[in-house]
């Protein structure tokens, strides 16, 4: 499943790490312990929208799904270009028999039972567990309304790509 960029980073965001309060930071392993306290108190000391719009700007928490998809850790230190997000794009097409979107999670299961032939059906109640709904201000991410990173453009090819599946699915045909 992927998910919408901008609810992806305001959710990781928002995170609550194990041992931190601090703003989904806990879960970046890359990040040196001294590093994650600095950066812990200066997001503290933000207003919350300021603070969000500063960590979009980091580069170990921008273009996670791209990274994850060219098999590079996701809080990978990566500079945007330095991302193939066509050979993402590529990989998430010809690679991968199923593309679900979060946003979008009881007809992606509905997806994912008709692609993956044998798969137990969800039942309706089940398809309305989503189990990643975010439990951030969802007003907080239109403060990254004019965010833009590799994920946005391989979050749009993974929506075309659901589509076209989804309407094969419907219409009976193979999903891949």
């Amino acid at each position: 499943m992927l998910r919408e960029p901008r609810s992806r980073l305001a959710s990781a965001f928002f995170m609550k790490g194990k041992d931190s309060n601090c703003m989904g930071l806990a879960s970046h392993a890359s990040l040196p312990k001294k590093v994650t306290t600095e950066l812990c108190a200066r997001f503290r000391s933000l207003p919350k929208a300021e603070a969000l719009r500063e960590y979009s700007e980091r580069p170990e928490v921008r273009n996670v799904q791209t990274k994850m998809i060219l098999g590079i850790y996701r809080y990978a230190d990566r500079p945007d270009d330095s991302l193939d997000v066509g050979e993402a794009i590529r990989r998430l097409r010809a690679c991968f028999p199923f593309v679900g979107l979060q946003e979008r999670w009881g007809e992606s299961l509905w997806l994912f039972s008709r692609t993956m032939r044998g798969a137990a059906p969800f039942s309706a109640e089940r398809a309305a567990v989503n189990t990643r709904p975010g439990a951030y201000d969802r007003e907080m991410v239109r403060h990254l309304d004019d965010y833009v990173d590799r994920d946005t453009e391989l979050y749009a090819a993974a929506v075309q790509i659901y589509e076209e599946r989804l309407a094969a699915a419907r219409q009976g045909k193979a999903c891949i």
